[in-house]
């Protein structure tokens, strides 16, 4: 009987930690279409999403969840960034415009 009891603190732990990191979460699909083909995206969540080299330039992100989101080689040129969770998990300052300050 005890064995049963730790397995499942194990079990509730595990589910804690996971939902503390994020870990399992990702990018809404839709929020990802609708950036690349509209390029406004006002509070979507981006989280881990794959752009990379994607153009982004005049985007409106503001606001979005970016977290681990993957932009290597995208143009965020003219990109709006105010408020946006930035890939390491800062806020970016009013006025972002093209990267995250």
């Amino acid at each position: 009987m005890a064995r049963k009891g730790l397995w499942l603190r194990s079990i509730v732990l595990g589910a804690v930690v996971l939902m503390a990191t994020g870990a399992g979460h990702t990018f809404d699909g839709n929020d990802v279409l609708k950036i690349k083909t509209t390029k406004r995206c006002r509070s979507c969540d981006l989280y881990a999403a794959e752009l990379a080299g994607a153009d982004l330039s005049g985007a409106d992100l503001t606001a979005a969840k970016l977290v681990d989101a993957k932009l290597a080689g995208a143009n965020l040129n003219s990109a709006r960034l105010a408020a946006a969770l930035w890939m390491d998990g800062r806020t970016c300052a009013p006025g972002s415009i093209g990267a995250c300050k």
